[in-house]
């Protein structure tokens, strides 16, 4: 039975992690992330007045940041807001449950100004980490209030390096003219210097292009699942697929280190029909994105089965890495309709290629951990057709089916699926490494140094 012929608050929605990633010491680029909490030498200044330097070759300079608010419910806080944002006919409207999203200043600043206060974030990326300058002299930062930020690695504790936060009462710097993000709206597209992303005019749950480089190698996200009702006298099962998510942009922040999107979801039913709303918040990095996905149980579900991966398109992968096998598998010329069905506890896996790889891992919350079961597969098959797609039966896909069982929580739940994309091929040992920075913060430490200006 297909979805929109049923009527069920069903919509699924998981927060999905794609990383592309430039050769470094960290194998990947990502962002480190200070909250107002852990800068508190900085709360109360006026985020306007504040500026990030590093040092390298003895030389200061100003590096790409970006601060983002957050109110006093912990939500965003919107460079643009719904009202201002294109709207297609269809979605030409706005839910009760969705008029919070359109908050465009933090109710816990003054008005007509932006204050750094404790949930707020400031971000910046690791490749734009320095060397350590303790002469404030010969750091040449001309202000009174300065804060040194060591970071470590989350797993061996090695430093790699430092910034120089400094905040101002008057002659604040320009900002840095480099910015790493760009994102524009009307054609739902997402860039970096080495990638772009666009998503379906039609189904705003639909990733249908991704290029690095300016060469696409994706056909589209898959979506696919059965819900497995009963309740009275029916019993059965709905399938669906990304194409019956519906939804609406709420707002958006366009920064040079991160791009932040909100669109509200719904699942289309029929009959001008549909499931309740929900906020999706997507998140774009110079090398990662988080791309939010929910699983919402509602009454009458008895169970899911979900499969989630990418369908690529031109990415000539050749070889198969995983956590779980000692033996790194071929793939050219191997027309296989599940690679690593004999790794149902594979946490994690690489698909390798001469000049490129992607690495992928999908997170499941302690507490359900008894309640999901989690299988990662790879489908190498030409004729496999998988409808709908693009290029019907074209090249491999990748990605994970997740079970719950019976007694799976009602309401909302994330999972997060992680994707490191690179344009480098695998080398051995990798793959934990990526792993390891995926799901642990990198370690600071903040020190003030006080000026005479």
């Amino acid at each position: 039975m297909k979805l929109s012929r049923f009527l069920i608050p069903l919509l699924l929605f998981i927060p999905m992690t794609l990383v592309w990633s430039q050769p470094n010491t960290l194998v990947v680029d990502i962002p480190v992330i200070l909250t107002g909490d852990q800068l508190a030498q900085l709360k109360g200044k006026e985020i306007q007045n504040i500026r990030v330097f590093s040092v390298k070759n003895g030389h200061t300079s100003d590096i790409p940041f970006q601060i983002d608010q957050f109110d006093s419910e912990n939500d965003w806080v919107w460079e643009v807001s719904q009202e201002n944002i294109w709207i297609d006919s269809e979605s030409d409207w706005i839910s009760q449950a969705s008029k919070k999203n359109s908050a465009t200043h933090d109710d816990e600043d003054p008005a007509n100004k932006k204050i750094f206060d404790h949930n707020d974030q400031l971000l910046f990326m690791t490749t734009d980490l320095g060397e350590r300058q303790p002469s404030i002299p010969e750091l040449n930062i001309r202000s009174n209030n300065i804060l040194q930020v060591q970071v470590k690695h989350p797993i061996s504790n090695e430093t790699l390096g430092w910034v120089y936060i400094a905040s101002y009462r008057s002659k604040t710097p320009s900002l840095s003219s480099e910015r790493y993000m760009n994102y524009h709206p009307k054609q739902k597209q997402i860039q970096s210097p080495i990638y772009k992303m666009s998503y379906s005019n039609d189904f705003t749950a639909l990733m249908n292009q991704l290029s690095i480089n300016d060469s696409e190698i994706v056909d589209r996200l898959k979506i696919r699942g059965k819900v497995k009702v009963g309740f009275l006298l029916f019993s059965g099962d709905i399938e669906f697929n990304e194409e019956e998510v519906d939804g609406y942009p709420a707002g958006y922040i366009n920064g040079p280190i991160r791009t932040v999107k909100r669109v509200v979801n719904y699942v289309k039913l029929g009959a001008g029909m549909q499931s309740p709303s929900l906020n999706c918040d997507h998140l774009y990095y110079p090398n990662h994105a988080e791309i939010p996905i929910m699983l919402s149980k509602s009454v009458g579900v008895k169970n899911m089965t979900i499969r989630i991966g990418l369908d690529f398109h031109n990415a000539a992968f050749e070889h198969l890495y995983n956590d779980t096998a000692k033996e790194v598998q071929h793939l050219k010329n191997n027309n296989t309709e599940n690679h690593l069905i004999n790794s149902p506890n594979a946490k994690w896996m690489v698909l390798s290629g001469q000049s490129n790889s992607l690495f992928s891992s999908l997170s499941v919350p302690k507490d359900l951990h008894h309640l999901v079961s989690i299988s990662p597969y790879v489908i190498n098959n030409e004729n496999l057709i998988d409808l709908p797609e693009k290029y019907p039966g074209a090249e491999s896909e990748t990605g994970f089916v997740l079970t719950t069982q019976n007694d799976f929580p009602s309401g909302e739940r994330l999972l997060y699926m992680n994707y490191v994309l690179s344009t480098q091929s695998h080398t051995a040992g990798d793959g934990e490494k990526i792993n390891e920075l995926l799901t642990d913060p990198f370690k600071t430490k903040v020190t003030s140094m006080y000026g005479n200006y």
